[in-house]
């Protein structure tokens, strides 16, 4: 019964993030947050700051540290 509850809470959190999911997330168009990584959305390049309204507004366009920058 233990590795069953276990199994069911890594799969609802870790299996429902795909790359899609991601990219149709607010966090895509606001963050730049459109990759997925062990069940977050994540932004792992310059593309995917370039998709946030964080560019858009902010200017920050370039990743650095795992998160959109100047």
């Amino acid at each position: 019964m233990k590795w069953g509850w276990l199994t069911l809470v890594f799969l609802l959190v870790c299996a429902c993030k795909t790359n899609e999911s991601c990219r149709a997330a607010k966090e895509c168009g606001t963050r730049g947050r459109c990759t997925a990584d062990y069940g977050s959305c994540v932004a792992t390049s310059d593309a995917d700051c370039k998709r946030s309204t964080l560019c858009l507004e902010h200017g920050r366009c370039t990743l650095r540290d795992g998160e959109c920058q100047n």
